[in-house]
């Protein structure tokens, strides 16, 4: 019976809500090194993977993410309107894209088209469990330097980054 007390507590802890992620992209490695990465973090679980567009919309079809990880080219779909298609497609879920193009070119405007945060493939671990756990609490990632750059460009927006979150 003193037992049961503390084996309560510690159930209750372990039942809050992950976060369901989807990984699309092409290269096998990543897809391997950010599950690995996501398995030690109790807060998250994978369930599925999508090497190619036909791949990941059948997933989202059949079981959307919480959290979408994806590179903006994967084979069969390319850029920024993909983005926002599966936006359309579906509304709810976030998107971090994970990518190997220039993030000073490519996010904000992801962010713009529905994306809630852009890491590029040089990040460190560090960073981009930072990013995970800024979208998965509802937020959006830009790393500082861009973050700065933006909000200088805006300055007397009160929120200038949610100005551009559709």
């Amino acid at each position: 019976l003193t037992h049961a007390i503390p084996n309560c507590f510690k159930c209750k802890t372990k039942t809050r809500k992950m976060k369901t992620v989807f990984i699309a992209d092409n290269h096998p490695l990543t897809r391997k090194g950010i599950t690995c990465m996501l398995k030690k973090n109790e807060n998250f679980s994978i369930i599925g993977k999508a090497s190619n567009a036909e791949e990941l919309y059948q997933n989202l079809r059949n079981n959307a993410p919480d959290i979408l990880i994806m590179e903006i080219d994967i084979p069969q779909i390319t850029g920024i309107n993909a983005l926002r298609n599966i936006k359309t497609e579906v509304p709810g879920m976030r998107v971090l894209i994970f990518s190997t193009h220039p993030e000073e070119i490519y996010a904000l405007r992801a962010i713009k088209s529905g994306a809630a945060g852009y890491v590029p493939k040089t990040a460190t671990t560090k960073t981009f469990l930072k990013a995970m756990k800024q979208i998965a609490k509802g937020g959006i990632f830009l790393n500082e330097e861009l973050t700065s750059t933006f909000t200088s460009r805006n300055v007397g927006e009160s929120n200038a980054i949610s100005r551009y979150k559709k």
